[in-house]
């Protein structure tokens, strides 16, 4: 088995723009990266808040949901941990204050 070069782990061109509209669907991502590789936590830092992540406390965002977050998560579990869990805004009011404070 061939290990994985961090540097292709989390490619910025792969992540994208993310336009903002109003959101009833997030995640929360929670992860941890060993110290030791402390560039591939800046690396994930950079590529969630390209996708419109808030940061909630030290490793844990939340952010609209989307294949590419969920691609993010993914590709963390190849260096550390991760959680991911999805959630509904059933009101309205709530989903557009929640996608404005991410805007």
């Amino acid at each position: 088995m061939s290990e994985t070069d961090p540097a292709e782990v989390f490619r910025m061109e792969d992540v994208g723009q993310f336009r903002m509209e109003i959101q009833h669907d997030w995640i929360l991502i929670v992860y941890d990266i060993p110290r030791t590789k402390d560039y591939l936590r800046k690396k994930v830092i950079r590529a969630l808040r390209k996708l419109g992540a808030l940061r909630h406390t030290y490793s844990v965002y939340y952010l609209p949901f989307s294949k590419k977050a969920l691609s993010i998560a993914n590709r963390i579990l190849k260096f550390g941990q991760v959680y991911v869990w999805q959630s509904r805004l059933t009101s309205d009011s709530q989903a557009e204050q929640l996608t404005q404070d991410n805007m």
